[in-house]
């Protein structure tokens, strides 16, 4: 797929046709085992699921790629990677193991309750990344499935965060009222790790930090995609923002 992606630079942000993207993309077996191929797809399922599915098939696939061409090297990898191991343990005997926990792309999780007004957007960022939860898992001290806490400590930042919405038809009215909040998705956050342990600012706060802390890593906001879903039973279609002024256009010689 690099060499698809080699068309798209040299074509300096003219549009590019799709032919030989797709001739490509459908050629691979993982592409459609992630569900990312729109003739296997549903009517009824979220143009918003699908681009998410592709991302995290891109994500994946474009990292297989540079190892396998260029002797095995994860820069790549580790430029979209968060590296941590999660902590799992057992509520009844204590148990704790601790496997690794590295993703490219994390999935926004919200708040269960319905609060007013809305929890930020670093709040959410800070508890989708560490997984903070409790849930049924297999233990092998008492031999059967337990109750266990689980948390992500969080070892390496990436240069490059991705997040999914992670929306669905029953939890979309409530999403929507975070990310329709007017400045609820911030143009920058900060994030500091300490002992493991996640710290994640925006806003008044993010200024002070800036002024506080050497070790703070700031991350602008690049773009998005968003799906235009119309009242009316028409056709939903994507549409995706560039912040275009984190990459000032470099005159031709």
């Amino acid at each position: 797929m690099g060499f698809l992606f080699d068309m798209l630079d040299k074509a300096n942000g003219q549009n590019c046709q799709a032919t030989n993207f797709l001739k490509t993309f459908s050629s691979l077996p993982t592409a459609d085992r992630h569900g990312v191929l729109e003739e296997d797809s549903s009517n009824s399922e979220l143009l918003s699921s699908m681009i998410q599915s592709l991302n995290r098939f891109l994500l994946d696939q474009i990292s297989m790629d540079q190892r396998t061409w260029q002797n095995d090297s994860r820069a790549l990898e580790e430029a979209i990677t968060i590296g941590a191991t999660k902590s799992q343990r057992c509520n009844i005997c204590g148990k704790e193991s601790r496997p690794l926990g590295d993703t490219n792309v994390t999935d926004i999780i919200y708040p269960q309750k319905h609060n007013k007004p809305v929890q930020s957007f670093s709040a959410l960022v800070k508890q989708s990344i560490q997984m903070d939860t409790v849930q049924k898992g297999w233990c092998d001290k008492c031999q059967r499935y337990q109750q266990q806490a689980m948390r992500k400590l969080v070892g390496r930042l990436p240069k490059i965060m991705m997040f999914n919405a992670t929306t669905n038809e029953k939890s979309l009215t409530y999403i929507r009222e975070h990310w329709s909040t007017p400045g609820w998705l911030p143009d920058e956050i900060g994030v500091l790790v300490a002992n493991g342990q996640l710290s994640v600012y925006q806003g008044e706060d993010l200024r002070i930090m800036k002024e506080r802390c050497e070790n703070l890593v700031t991350f602008d906001l690049v773009g998005f995609v968003a799906e235009i879903k119309p009242e009316e039973k028409r056709n939903t279609h994507l549409i995706s923002f560039v912040n275009g002024m984190l990459f000032p256009l470099i005159p031709c010689e």
